[in-house]
């Protein structure tokens, strides 16, 4: 991989990523909520970026943040707005959900909702300097962007793809491999539900990400010490040096 980094998800300060740096993680992908969101720990992001000369990415927030609702859409442009110009000065990537449907049986209106959000912020994240990467999200009647015909749809609008590995494990995974992902977002599950295990835990193929070397990896982890386990397993595997 290009590089591989945790998810700030799995740090509760954002001071513990010296540790992880230590242990051999080159990256950080910051969840930008609560009290990790950007506008607040921007300054810190911009002293960590400089003193240990590791890569960032972003996480666009996505609770109480749905492109699918059309009740939610312009809120949800300015939260995006304001992450992106603040990520500008710190990372290449900005990762986006596709939303959350409120009615199943409305699905396709919602998908159509999500796909006209994306295309209205599309130009705005290009004249940033950034890549805006479309996430797919795990099965669920609820969630968009499990399926890789899907995600086609926002990859047609110009967007790429940060492929998480633990989503789509909940699916077909076979499905997704053609698929050219510029970031690869790793945990395991059991192949049913969206469960964040520590690699190794559960039933995803870790052998195919040798298909995905040239991108980087992004360890999503409950803490730090199971971030280390995956790290460690990916190690035992001659997947990383």
């Amino acid at each position: 991989m290009s590089w591989i980094g945790i998810s700030s998800k799995a740090l509760s300060r954002l001071d513990e990523i010296e540790e992880a740096i230590n242990y051999g993680f080159s990256g950080l992908e910051l969840m930008s909520e609560g009290d990790q969101s950007i506008e607040i720990v921007f300054d810190k992001l911009k002293e960590i970026k400089s003193s240990f000369e590791i890569e960032i990415t972003v996480h666009a927030p996505y609770r109480g943040v749905n492109p699918a609702s059309p009740s939610e859409q312009k809120t949800c442009l300015r939260t995006w707005r304001k992450v992106a110009e603040l990520s500008s000065e710190i990372s290449d990537y900005l990762v986006l959900h596709p939303g959350r449907v409120a009615n199943p049986n409305f699905r396709e209106d919602h998908l159509r909702v999500s796909l006209d959000t994306f295309s209205s912020i599309r130009k705005e994240l290009e004249d940033l300097g950034i890549n805006g990467l479309v996430e797919n999200l795990p099965k669920s009647k609820r969630n968009l962007g499990w399926s890789p015909s899907e995600i086609k749809e926002f990859l047609s609008l110009g967007f790429d793809l940060a492929l998480d590995l633990g989503h789509a494990n909940t699916h077909r995974l076979e499905e997704f491999l053609s698929l050219k992902p510029l970031e690869i977002h790793l945990h395991d599950n059991n192949g049913k539900e969206d469960e964040h295990l520590p690699l190794g835990k559960g039933t995803l193929e870790l052998g195919i990400l040798r298909k995905f070397k040239r991108v980087p990896w992004i360890i999503e982890s409950r803490n730090l010490r199971e971030g280390m386990e995956s790290f460690d397993v990916l190690i035992e595997l001659g997947l990383i040096g």
